[in-house]
């Protein structure tokens, strides 16, 4: 029975009379009241499992919008990675440039010293000279 009364429901088909008829028969039985009592339940679980399903439906949502936040984040870094790699590689030429310009200009220097050392030898051996000839021509005097 359904709130003391038996199936409150209308047979307008030969499937819809079978229906009612083993409604009113379980309704009505001894059982009746335990199998509502069960029904009743397993509508509340079921509606608690469909809120738990939309609950994690709403996290699934979320976690979606993670992935696709993800991915762009990646496609970011990516592209940041590609310019770095861009900036190492400028960096890298231009190491190459000042150490073969450091290279040249220590060349340059080094035969810049070289011909200062000689040109001071030179010097040197003119003075050495110039000093032995003016000993000679006081030596004449």
């Amino acid at each position: 029975m359904k709130g003391n009364v038996c199936v409150n429901e209308s047979a307008e088909t030969s499937q819809n009379v079978n229906t009612l008829i083993a409604n009113v028969e379980i309704s009505c039985s001894p059982l009746g009241p335990l199998i509502e009592e069960i029904s009743s339940e397993l509508l509340n679980n079921t509606s608690a499992n469909l809120d738990t399903i939309g609950a994690n439906l709403g996290i699934i949502d979320s976690f979606n919008e993670s992935v696709v936040e993800l991915k762009n984040d990646s496609e970011n870094l990516k592209k940041s990675l590609t310019d770095l790699e861009e900036i190492i590689s400028n960096l890298k030429v231009l190491e190459d440039t000042v150490r073969n310009f450091t290279s040249e200009i220590t060349g340059k220097y080094s035969n810049a010293n070289i011909t200062l050392t000689m040109l001071e030898d030179l010097l040197e051996s003119i003075t050495l000279i110039k000093n032995q000839q003016n000993r000679k021509s006081r030596s004449y005097y």
